[in-house]
């Protein structure tokens, strides 16, 4: 998941989807993925990752892809006027803290196990042998 760290990187997803908003306008998510050329997930966590920060917000909804206004309407964002924070560049950001890391590490078990779920296999290892004894 992203987090604010990303907003000072030039090059991350999240600070060019406030860099495309900014030039383009309103968009919608699957747009902006095409923008950027970044997956709709990505998109889709940097999107509320900005919107939980005050930098991003919903301006409304549109039609779909095809021009119809059947099934859902996909959101339209736009940028706020909250400035971004400066980019560090060529600037070596600090270690994660030890709650960034918690944090990293639990999002990986939880994908982890979100991933096997439905097909836990345990693998058993075999038992170790005693040496034989020296008979002398």
């Amino acid at each position: 998941m992203p987090t604010e760290r990303d907003l000072v990187r030039e090059d991350s997803s999240t600070r060019l989807i406030c860099d495309a908003l900014e030039r383009l306008g309103p968009r919608t998510q699957a747009q902006l993925a095409r923008q950027i050329e970044v997956t709709i997930s990505c998109a889709c966590k940097c999107l509320k990752l900005l919107r939980d920060e005050r930098y991003v917000r919903l301006v409304g909804q549109t039609n779909n892809i095809k021009g119809v206004s059947n099934g859902k309407l996909p959101f339209l964002y736009a940028r706020t006027i909250k400035p971004l924070p400066d980019l560090r560049t060529g600037e070596v950001l600090p270690a994660p803290t030890a709650n960034e890391l918690r944090d990293i590490m639990n999002q990986i078990i939880r994908r982890q196990a979100s991933i096997g779920a439905g097909n836990v296999r345990t693998v058993s290892s075999p038992a170790i042998e005693a040496s034989p004894k020296d008979e002398s």
